[in-house]
């Protein structure tokens, strides 16, 4: 019955959006700048990189070119800078996304997912457990 329905948000993360994940490869670059930084997560509607200089602040907006292994896999996405970190974390969040490019974005994030998914299962699998 529908009515036995229930959902409910994690208290312990208010501000997150969306399922975040890490991609092994990935960088963003500064469109026209050749300025490239290690993407530290990412998420549907962003992403985080390290940028020791803090060269970017709160409310600037960029435009990326997000890449795996050095080729192109988004180009050109306007990110708004919501958080830089004393340590160097710079957050952005997406703006303007075509829905080609959002579903690019969602499928790479389910890929990371099952990935994950699989690696998990091999260890508890190793380790003499199942489910």
């Amino acid at each position: 019955m529908m009515d036995d329905f229930e959902f409910t948000m994690d208290a312990a993360s208010p501000n997150r959006n969306a399922y975040r994940t890490r991609i092994p490869g990935l960088e963003a670059s500064l469109v026209g700048a050749g300025e490239a930084y290690p993407i530290s997560d990412l998420s549907a509607t962003g992403l985080s990189y390290l940028d020791p200089g803090r060269r970017h602040g709160r409310g600037e907006v960029l435009q990326l070119d997000l890449t795996i292994a050095k080729r192109i896999f988004l180009e050109d996405v306007t990110a708004k800078v919501m958080r830089v970190t004393d340590d160097g974390v710079t957050g952005v969040a997406f703006e303007g996304l075509t829905r080609q490019k959002e579903l690019r974005l969602d499928k790479l994030i389910l890929e990371a997912q099952k990935r994950l998914i699989a690696q998990r299962k091999k260890t508890e699998n190793q380790n003499g457990k199942s489910e």
